[in-house]
């Protein structure tokens, strides 16, 4: 079981403020009594306490009652209670199909500072014959690209994958490591919420750039852009655009031009919003397909809008019920107790019924 863990394994150790660990695929496992406090530029998918030396043992270090020699020999016993077997089995668990596991504390032992986690890899190599090198490979900035598209045709606008290509392109020439591409498909730009799930991916992947084929890809909603790209720059992340490089809002020129070019994208989503509705109503007001879900108690028949009798008496009955003086919720209940349910086989909800009832008898 040792044998085949070590051929498995793959181990290396360094300090929580490593940059490049953000990009190097390892599973990051802290060896500490305590994690950092401050913000790191990956996940932390774990802090082994059963690794760390004892919050007695650092203290007394710190004091000058125990000296190094004694630390180590105090922090090797502590190793041996643990065990070799148990040891490797945790590790080779955090690692998974990752290419390695990396174990974190809080030295610069490349500027002299003594540290445990080497005497780990130290103890490591004698007990299991395990090499454990410390991780230098020097950080490469790490970028995150952002696609995104409102309709599912690829006619109606750039399709994602001419995108992500171009996005690949860009951070390929300028020395970046691409982490992740955020992807929306079929979601507006003028949905706030979408930032949320950037700006966790930014966070996740410890991203310093941001890359997107056009401006109206990142938001079509001038002041969400705005507030987004000032958000960003506060935290030290530049939003890029193929092509043209980095957008910023820091300088008044840097501001105007984002802020026209918002505008312009918002207008012309408003503008498509308009013309969409009014198609619609109209499809509406003449009975004919205006959405791909027909109301409850309606189908779809060559192209018109037509009652459907199960659905109908289903509606007939929430109607009478209500008008007797039920609540949505106890409306729900009698139609389930009928027998009567929604088109999934469950009651109807009650926001359901409240539609149902409140919908125009003289639809069709």
């Amino acid at each position: 079981m040792l044998v085949m863990d070590i051929k498995k394994l793959r181990v290396f150790t360094s300090r929580y403020a490593h940059e490049g660990l953000a990009a190097s695929g390892l599973v990051c496992v802290g060896i500490t009594a305590f994690p950092p406090r401050f913000p790191l530029p990956y996940i932390l998918r774990e802090n082994l306490r059963l690794l760390a030396p004892t919050p007695a043992m650092l203290a007394r270090a710190r004091s000058g009652r125990l000296t190094p020699k004694a630390f180590e020999t105090q922090y090797e016993r502590l190793l041996d209670r643990v065990g070799v077997e148990r040891i490797l089995t945790t590790l080779r668990g955090l690692q998974g199909d990752a290419p390695g596991v990396v174990l974190l504390c809080y030295e610069n032992v490349t500027q002299g500072e003594r540290c445990h986690r080497r005497q780990l890899a130290d103890w490591l190599k004698r007990k299991a014959g395990l090499t454990v090198d410390e991780y230098t490979k020097p950080a490469r900035p790490v970028a995150v690209g952002y696609i995104r598209r409102s309709h599912e045709s690829d006619q109606r606008t750039v399709s994602l994958a001419t995108q992500r290509t171009a996005i690949e392109r860009y951070a390929t020439e300028q020395g970046w490591d691409l982490a992740a591409v955020l992807e929306h498909d079929g979601i507006s730009g003028g949905k706030r919420s979408r930032f949320a799930a950037l700006d966790a991916a930014v966070k996740s992947h410890g991203a310093r750039f941001v890359v997107a084929y056009h401006l109206d890809r990142v938001a079509r909603d001038a002041a969400a852009l705005l507030d987004w790209c000032a958000s960003a720059a506060k935290r030290g992340i530049e939003l890029h655009i193929v092509g043209r490089g980095r957008t910023e809002t820091a300088t008044a020129s840097g501001y105007l031009t984002v802020g026209v070019e918002g505008l312009v994208a918002a207008h012309y989503r408003l503008v498509i919003g308009e013309k969409t509705k009014g198609a619609l109503t109209h499809l509406r007001e003449t009975g004919r397909r205006w959405t791909r879900v027909p109301p409850f108690g309606w189908a779809w028949k060559d192209g018109q809008c037509v009652p459907d009798p199960a659905e109908q008496a289903v509606v007939a009955k929430a109607r009478a019920l209500r008008s007797s003086g039920l609540s949505l919720r106890q409306v729900s209940a009698e139609l389930a107790a009928a027998g009567m349910l929604g088109r999934t086989g469950r009651p109807l909800s009650a926001e359901t019924v409240n539609s149902i009832v409140r919908a125009n008898v003289d639809r069709a």
